[in-house]
């Protein structure tokens, strides 16, 4: 691996890491002009999708056997971070396309290629959650019939990801003994290009993060290649560059930053009468009271970006050296999600009592952060039940009893809501 120097706590940065955090804070700020029309068309203007795919913002997380340099997980954050800081949205296409081309690894090498390497703005939506769908085996691959949800970065993916339980004459199959995930549910996971799916328009339809599209997509007798798909439990062949990293601490980081910033230039024109111009008014900014509730939540922003920093580079330097996560490193990573969405709302809400009307005007950049970071706040990756978990280790309590086997775990998650097949 190529690094740079490292520091004496975590692993090094990698190289393209660095430059892939430079190249976004270059790229990101040209994002805001266009907020409104991202939010209005759910996809990013033509010119910055092609800068963002180019740059290599779509496949950061394609495994390195593909010729992918490695990006280490505290760039990958950072980066995500800084698109954050001007569009919550883009941030959020940014790390779920990125969470789907991961799953490359799960394909040969050649069948990998063959998806990726044509064109970069190759970019994935969808993945293999919420499953309402069933394949049936055909010569050379699978007929597919389903319905998934959640396919975030669908107004400009060439490439969705999906899976479906495997049905045969006696309906679905399982598992084999002495295969992974044996006796559950036989799934598959696997690739379709955009033209074989159909996007069920209006099905994103939320309070914030609109220009991620988010939504429903379909197939009707679709064929998939053997080639593209996998066993939704057979192990993937992930780098170390694919830890756990999760995207929701750095894009609530993120939006809340963008919201302190709005502030900071509202405050500066706006004056305590709410009047823009008043003669002699002291602006938002002068008054003690502001500067009270603005430093307060400043500050638990700060300590709550240390944090999340510091956790993920224990975590990276763990993957690096294979060695065992401290307990309490993962007692950290488990609510670090959580935790960071949470301290974001309340940076956020202060923001928008403290602007007045101007933080709640459509369109204005105050208003898409409170909408946005309490639409992040919704999703099942910053549940709060993982606080139940960290309390209990602190007072020696013994933690509730967990499903042990991977397998079952995930198929669990991927079933969360018991969709019907129906």
């Amino acid at each position: 691996m190529t690094t740079d120097d490292a520091g004496p706590m975590v692993a090094a940065r990698t190289v393209k890491g660095r430059r892939l955090v430079d190249v976004a804070r270059d790229l990101a700020p040209q994002f805001a002009p266009y907020a409104d029309e991202i939010e209005r068309e759910q996809r990013f203007p033509e010119h910055l999708l092609r800068a963002t795919g180019e740059s290599g913002f779509f496949r950061m997380l394609l495994p390195a056997e593909l010729g992918e340099d490695d990006v280490d997980p505290v760039s990958t954050i950072e980066l995500v971070e800084t698109f954050a800081r001007v569009d919550g949205a883009v941030a959020w296409c940014v790390s779920l396309a990125n969470a789907g081309c991961s799953l490359a690894a799960g394909l040969s090498l050649d069948a990998a290629r063959e998806l990726f390497d044509a064109d970069p703005l190759t970019n994935v939506a969808g993945g293999p959650t919420s499953i309402d769908a069933i394949a049936r085996a055909v010569d050379e691959g699978w007929l597919v019939n389903g319905r998934w949800t959640f396919a975030s970065g669908s107004g400009h993916a060439t490439l969705f990801l999906a899976a479906a339980e495997v049905h045969g004459p006696d309906g679905v199959q399982t598992v084999a003994e002495g295969e992974p995930g044996a006796g559950l549910p036989r799934i598959i996971v696997f690739f379709m290009p955009r033209a074989d799916i159909e996007i069920e328009a209006g099905s994103w339809d939320t309070l914030g993060l609109r220009g991620t599209a988010s939504g429903n997509f379909r197939a009707t007798e679709v064929f998939v290649p053997e080639r593209f798909a996998f066993s939704f439990y057979d192990p993937l062949r992930l780098t170390a560059t694919m830890a756990p990293a999760s995207p929701f601490a750095a894009i609530a980081l993120g939006i809340a930053q963008h919201a302190l910033d709005a502030f900071a230039d509202l405050s500066a024109r706006k004056s305590h009468d709410g009047m823009f111009r008043a003669q002699g008014a002291p602006k938002l900014r002068e008054l003690p009271l502001i500067q009270d509730q603005i430093g307060r939540v400043s500050a638990e922003l700060m300590a709550t970006r240390t944090w999340v920093y510091d956790l993920v580079g224990q975590q990276w330097a763990a993957q690096v050296d294979q060695s065992p996560l401290p307990p309490e490193t993962r007692a950290g990573l488990a609510v670090m999600s959580a935790h960071t969405v949470a301290v974001a709302e309340r940076v956020v809400d202060v923001v928008v009592k403290q602007s007045g009307t101007s933080g709640i005007r459509h369109g204005a950049e105050i208003e898409r952060c409170f909408r946005d970071i309490h639409t992040v706040a919704t999703h099942l990756g910053a549940s709060t039940n993982a606080y139940g978990d960290l309390g209990r280790r602190v007072l020696g309590v013994p933690l509730a009893p967990r499903i042990q086997d991977p397998a079952t775990s995930a198929y669990l998650l991927a079933r969360f809501g018991q969709p019907s097949l129906a």
